[in-house]
């Protein structure tokens, strides 16, 4: 059984390197590397660490490494390794644990041959907390040899140790982020970058913190952005290796700047330096939907939910991308598939929602809206990525708990159901529905962000043409984060044949 146990798991195909015994590699999948130590509280510890051996792993150009929202599913559950290798559809398994002990780290691990359960090898590390970055690659690199692959040199697994504090906000920082709680991830980050500024690690993973929290409008997107920049462009310059760094440059440069090359030169190398990276295939195909290259921005989205396979948010995320090319019933089709692995998942229905209002059905439209906007925390949000976790398990209980307790403020997606809500009463002729919505906005702008953007399509949803436009301008100079797809959102379309229109997606330098 797997229970308290990390797995990585290594599937086979015959497009990579040949490993040791001959048998070609594909992928790689972590699973929730378990907290053993007495403490508890410590089980921060564990995910944070797991986060790093996927880091580690994927540095490899001849291994394709599953993201861990889709191993989470396993934690603390009774399937066996060859069930769960079925399931990956895997060869190899190595199952461990941590256990943190003062200031002491010790890592076990045991290599499995999946279908048969036969225990092939197996090691134990341990260094200084100081040095869990060294000690991950330690780990890393004795699984690469053993699968007979090569992973890329890190210059910052390298760097002298950090002090105990820095490592212990480092983590607890990469914790926040994985639960949801971006503020608390970013004061975490920002502690731990004040104590070290040579911390590359901190700086990076502090600016893809600051993109959900511009994304989500807990701080107006104008600030988040510049400080994603600071934070990305200070890691890069310790260690230019980083491809989280390179994704939030993009990001900054798709979403702020409009800088479309400077955005793809970014994407690019970030997926040289990780081509497992499922979140920055998953944003280069946002800039690949901009550009109208959309076969390109459904197969990168594909390529992300292929190193994903269970995170319902970037299955979600596919029939957007369907959506936005015209394909309505493929873009049902994946929002479906996402509600399959998580049930009543907020960007599912939203995604249902929006294909079954370009399909004029309305009634289903609006249904999928008032369900998403009245969403349990637990599928709202970030944590929505933790798929099915063992709810029965005690850690899985924590993190349930601590998950409702961060996305049940989470009024920013609320905005964006109600916003929806009440283009879909617009289109569909109920106008004092939508006015009512309308109104709504309107005033929760008087003492939270709301996006201009949202406005405007409530009343591009009224046929205001005039207010929308008006709407619009405001979101270009608040440089909210959905505005890039302006050119592309189907809800927008009338808007299209309206010189303002046009003279607006010029000053954005939007790809006609």
């Amino acid at each position: 059984m797997v229970g308290a146990l990390v797995v990585i798991a290594v599937v086979a195909s015959g497009i990579w390197r040949a490993g040791s015994k001959g048998t070609a590699v594909q992928s790689l999948a972590v699973l929730p590397l378990a907290n053993l130590s007495m403490d508890s509280s410590q089980g921060y510890f564990a995910d944070a660490m797991t986060d790093l051996m996927i880091t580690h792993l994927a540095r490899s150009p001849y291994l394709r490494v599953t993201s861990r929202t889709s191993t989470l599913r396993y934690r603390g559950g009774q399937k066996s390794i060859p069930d769960i290798a079925r399931e990956l559809h895997v060869d190899l398994v190595v199952e461990g644990s941590v256990v943190r002990e003062g200031q002491r780290v010790r890592i076990t691990a045991q290599l499995i041959r999946a279908p048969t359960d036969e225990h092939v090898w197996a090691n134990t590390f341990e260094r200084d907390f100081s040095h869990v970055l060294a000690l991950q690659q330690d780990v890393a690199q004795a699984i690469a040899e053993q699968i007979g692959v090569k992973l890329a040199p890190w210059r910052t697994a390298a760097a002298p140790a950090a002090n105990p504090q820095t490592q212990e906000e480092y983590l607890r920082g990469i914790y926040y982020y994985g639960m949801g709680d971006m503020m608390k991830s970013a004061a975490a980050l920002e502690h731990a970058v004040m104590l070290d500024p040579d911390h590359a690690l901190a700086y990076a993973a502090l600016a893809r913190t600051y993109y959900f929290i511009a994304f989500f409008g807990d701080l107006p997107p104008k600030e988040a952005f510049q400080r994603m920049e600071e934070a990305a462009t200070k890691a890069l310059a310790k260690d230019p290796t980083l491809a989280s760094a390179h994704g939030s440059l993009a990001l900054v440069k798709l979403h702020r700047d409009w800088d479309w090359a400077g955005a793809e030169q970014h994407f690019r190398r970030a997926l040289e330096l990780n081509p497992s990276n499922a979140d920055i295939h998953h944003d280069y195909a946002h800039l690949l939907l901009v550009m109208r290259r959309d076969r390109e921005s459904v197969t990168e989205t594909e390529r992300a939910v292929a190193l994903d396979p269970f995170n319902p948010m970037l299955n979600a995320c596919l029939g957007w991308h369907r959506l936005f090319a015209g394909e309505y019933d493929q873009a049902i089709e994946a929002a479906t598939r996402a509600l399959q692995i998580q049930p009543a998942n907020f960007w599912a229905r939203m995604n249902l929602g929006w294909a079954y209002e370009q399909k004029a059905m309305y009634p289903e439209a609006l249904t999928e809206f008032k369900t998403a906007s009245e969403q349990k925390p637990m599928s709202m949000g970030m944590s929505s990525q933790m798929g099915e976790t063992a709810t029965d398990h005690p850690m899985s209980m924590q993190m349930a708990a601590e998950a409702a307790r961060i996305t049940a403020s989470r009024a920013d997606l609320v905005v964006l159901a109600t916003a929806s809500l009440g283009h879909a009463l617009g289109t569909a002729g109920d106008r004092p529905g939508a006015r009512a919505v309308l109104d709504r906005l309107l005033r929760q702008r008087q003492h939270q962000y709301v996006s201009p953007y949202d406005v405007a399509l409530v009343y591009a949803g009224l046929g205001d043409k005039d207010q929308a436009l008006d709407w619009l301008q405001r979101a270009y100079q608040e440089r909210s984060s959905l505005l890039v797809f302006a050119l592309r959102e189907p809800r927008l379309a009338p808007l299209r044949t309206e010189p303002r229109f046009a003279a607006l997606m010029r000053e954005f330098a939007l790809p006609q």
